[in-house]
């Protein structure tokens, strides 16, 4: 039987309670140029996370957060992330890392490993050169990838994980990504594409209630330069209701249920927003890395 809007809309607040999720962006600078990334709607600077930031940051967090590097940048760009991972961990916060895979070299992973990362997601959509350079558009090396998945598989005891947009690609390359990530030993996350808030073109109208949205219910967002946002997709920074030097983290859930009370209809984002994702943590009761 599906689920009645009402638990829907009850589930958002219950979401805000349970142990938090906090996208991180380590850096917001990027070695590719994935066609389906907002980064050309981003105002704020290129940059990465100071230690000033990342240690303001770490007071800041609530004692049960999970921390997920990724944001709009590549947090591997930034040099003190192995760093940022132990700090966390001694005040007993587990970290996950969402990357394109390119920098995922030998040593890079060894400085990961090392620093306790509990979880690694690359990010691939497609194993044919061409349509992989389409994607991806700059920066992207398909066999170094390849390489650098192999060897995560053979050094990394952790989780890790393939994320898969689905741009439209033939289902045959699709059966062929998640049989890749079970011979490394990965697991397989397939997500359709969606309009990144409004700024891209996905062909589609959401079906579900944009009133309701378990992203910000389950999901923080805090910039390189510590602003809070309302979601990723929120790439002008539009939603921001203060900085992490400003504003704690009680205020900030807050704000977030406010928000949810007036069902997003101060953020234009929300409004445009089709990702489907939204709606899927609600029925799950939960984000599927947890």
């Amino acid at each position: 039987m599906a689920t009645s809007y009402t638990e829907l809309y009850l589930r958002q607040f219950e979401l805000i309670s349970d142990s938090s999720l906090f996208d991180i962006e380590a850096s917001s600078a990027c070695n590719e140029a994935c066609y389906f990334c907002p980064r050309s709607e981003m105002r704020r600077t290129t940059k990465h996370m100071n230690r000033e930031t990342m240690e303001l940051l770490i007071d800041w967090l609530p004692d049960d957060a999970t921390v997920m590097f990724s944001g709009l940048g590549e947090s591997i760009l930034n040099p003190i992330l192995p760093e940022f991972i132990i700090r966390l961990k001694e005040r007993g916060i587990g970290s996950c890392l969402i990357t394109n895979g390119v920098l995922l070299g030998t040593q890079r992973v060894t400085d990961l490993i090392d620093s306790g990362i509990e979880e690694i997601q690359v990010s691939l959509h497609s194993l044919a050169e061409k349509e992989y350079q389409e994607i991806t558009v700059r920066g992207g090396n398909l066999l170094l990838v390849n390489q650098n998945l192999q060897s995560l598989a053979k050094n990394y005891s952790g989780k890790i994980r393939l994320n898969v947009v689905n741009t439209g690609q033939d289902p045959k390359m699709l059966e062929q990504l998640s049989s890749f990530a079970s011979e490394i030993g990965a697991e397989y996350f397939e997500r359709r594409l969606h309009n990144r808030g409004g700024t891209i073109d996905s062909n589609r109208e959401p079906l579900q209630d944009i009133g309701l949205c378990g992203i910000h219910s389950a999901v923080t967002f805090i910039t390189s330069d510590g602003d809070i946002l309302s979601c990723v997709n929120d790439a002008a920074g539009n939603s921001t209701p203060g900085n992490i030097r400003n504003m704690s983290w009680k205020e900030t859930v807050s704000w977030k249920i406010q928000n949810l009370e007036s069902r997003l209809q101060s953020f234009d984002a929300c409004l445009k927003c089709n990702d489907e994702y939204r709606w899927t943590i609600l029925e799950q009761k939960g984000v599927d890395h947890r």
